[in-house]
């Protein structure tokens, strides 16, 4: 069941709330991605504005937080995304899981607990 929510969280992440938000992600390039999922303080402020606790000062942070919300809203899971953006937010989802499981916890207890 964990393993399912991940994938939906990270599949959300693409779902865009707006042209500019995705091209947010899609300008990421997989360098970015991994520089960003290396750095324990850039994840943290992440779900952090994802879980509604942060400042969302993060760039790749607000879209997240928007996308992971819509999925939650309206359970369509990535409806415009590109093969391109999809293979970036497996990437994020499996480093989430492999690397920062605390993280992700947070996450799914975040959304879980919402009504």
């Amino acid at each position: 069941m964990l393993s399912v929510f991940v994938l939906c969280v990270a599949v959300a992440v693409a779902t865009a709330q707006s042209p500019k938000e995705v091209q947010l992600i899609a300008n990421y390039s997989h360098k970015d991605l991994n520089d960003i999922m290396n750095d324990p303080a850039k994840v943290k402020a992440i779900v952090d504005c994802v879980v509604e606790v942060g400042d969302c000062s993060e760039p790749l942070a607000r879209p997240m937080h928007r996308n992971v919300k819509a999925w939650v809203d309206t359970m369509k899971i990535c409806s415009n995304c590109s093969a391109q953006e999809r293979v970036k937010i497996q990437f994020i989802v499996s480093q989430l899981i492999l690397n920062h499981m605390d993280q992700y916890k947070r996450i799914d207890r975040h959304y879980r607990a919402k009504p």
